[in-house]
């Protein structure tokens, strides 16, 4: 699951996920694991930017404690390529 401005396309996010053996969703719900954040729109949370409602959603699913974790781009990256 992916939002936010990311430095690929959506599909090569996906494609990039599906090498390691990460489906991917286009909504957030009980059945992801992983939501990955645009690193653009993790810096602008730290000025004072908003949230988006996929980004809300995930948060609220961790506080009810499904077992859900937001990462950024960068991070994601890191993953896939060591995994």
């Amino acid at each position: 699951m992916f939002t936010g401005a990311l430095t690929m396309s959506r599909r090569e996010a996906a494609e990039a996920a599906a090498r390691v053996g990460i489906t991917t969703s286009q909504s957030v719900s009980k059945k992801i694991h992983m939501l990955v954040v645009g690193d653009q729109d993790l810096s602008a949370l730290a000025t004072g930017g908003h949230k988006n409602a996929k980004h809300r959603k995930a948060e609220q699913l961790i506080a009810e404690g499904h077992d859900l974790k937001i990462i950024g781009e960068t991070e994601f990256l890191a993953f896939v390529a060591t995994t």
